[in-house]
């Protein structure tokens, strides 16, 4: 089976929210979920990387507002790859400055060997401060500190999983003294996709990122035409970098609400409206910001159909309401109806060109 990366045709995630994670019951299903698509249409599993979330933050009805169950994504992660053999696994996202660069790279770089390869890491700045707080964790409240953190610790992580010998690093926030990394990952090295879609996003992406995923529920969603403004903004920082625009992944997160009848995706939609900056917001109006992709099999293709012209080449859907059942039930329609006829509708060979609805060439199928 062929193992898409958004380069090389339309590849897709699957983002599992491990909440309300109550018990080993729900592990084992998230589990027997990722054998289920190991070999089938996904190319992908990330989980949510949090200690805890704002308990608005929890789209199931059945959630426990008091006991913000979440599991911890990378122990996650390891056994997620120890049951599948073709998955791809990552966090969607790390915030970077939670834990200190080294702990990530080590963590990373285990279960990329023990993987055999199929580590992805995707990172962000964290935005949450009681996330941090509430733990004693520091947390610094400016975002150009802590994005400064973040590129510091990218370059970190690439200079020990790629030099093979002592590293020594000195930034602002991190200093490293002969340090010898070992093993190194089983890539060369791990591919690192950017959240976010922000100027200092963006320039991020073009200057050392391997893909851009902002995710469409998030803050103040992401339209078509702003994943479009934003991707060819990435494009045109790239070139300025000097780098290769095929070595970027245009990616987008966007939560789905999918059932076989349409009705029953409007019903089960209505557990986005849980979070409170949703609450006032119609589900059509969630739908056309892109917020939501819901529906049946049909209008979930035509949903994602205006977000492959405007260049996304990788899809990670995040099924609604939380839990497992929907899940599973999500996973079996993407798999069944929905990723088959966007693939059937839109694989090109590696090194042909496909034209955007702006008029843009998009250079990530072009192979330049």
């Amino acid at each position: 089976m062929t193992v898409r990366d958004g380069k090389d045709g339309i590849g897709f995630g699957l983002l599992i929210i491990t909440q309300p994670f109550t018990g080993p019951r729900e592990a084992r299903s998230l589990l027997d979920l990722a054998r289920s698509i190991d070999s089938r249409g996904f190319d992908t599993l990330f989980v949510v990387d949090h200690v805890h979330l704002a308990s608005d933050r929890y789209l199931a009805p059945e959630r426990d507002l008091d006991r913000p169950y979440q599991l911890e994504a990378y122990t996650t992660l390891a056994a997620v790859a120890a049951v599948t053999d073709r998955l791809r696994v990552g966090p969607l996202v790390t915030p970077l400055p939670l834990r200190h660069p080294v702990i990530v790279a080590k963590m990373a770089t285990t279960i990329d060997v023990l993987s055999n390869g199929r580590m992805m890491l995707a990172l962000g700045t964290g935005w949450k401060g009681p996330e941090y707080t509430t733990y004693g964790l520091p947390y610094d409240a400016s975002f150009s500190r802590r994005f400064e953190q973040l590129i510091e610790g990218v370059e970190l992580i690439k200079a020990l999983w790629t030099t093979d010998g002592p590293v020594t690093y000195r930034g602002k926030h991190y200093t490293l003294e002969d340090a010898r990394f070992y093993p190194k990952p089983v890539q060369s090295p791990p591919p690192i996709w950017f959240g976010g879609a922000g100027p200092s996003a963006l320039d991020a992406v073009a200057r050392i990122g391997d893909g851009w995923t902002p995710a469409a529920p998030h803050y103040d969603a992401v339209t078509p035409e702003a994943y479009a403004r934003g991707w060819n903004s990435i494009l045109e920082r790239a070139r300025n970098y000097g780098r290769p625009t095929n070595a970027i992944t245009p990616a987008l997160l966007v939560n789905t609400s999918i059932a076989e009848r349409r009705d029953d995706a409007l019903e089960a939609a209505e557990a986005q409206r849980l979070r409170d900056d949703w609450k006032d917001t119609t589900i059509d109006q969630m739908r056309e910001s892109g917020v939501l992709a819901v529906g049946d099999p049909d209008d979930i293709v035509e949903h994602l159909e205006r977000y492959y012209a405007a260049g996304v080449r990788f899809f990670t859907v995040c099924p609604v309401p939380f839990t497992m059942v929907a899940a599973h039930a999500a996973a079996r329609l993407y798999v069944e109806r929905v990723i088959p006829e966007l693939r059937r509708r839109h694989e090109v060979p590696l090194g042909s060109t496909v034209q955007l609805g702006d008029g843009h060439v998009d250079q990530t199928l072009a192979g330049v």
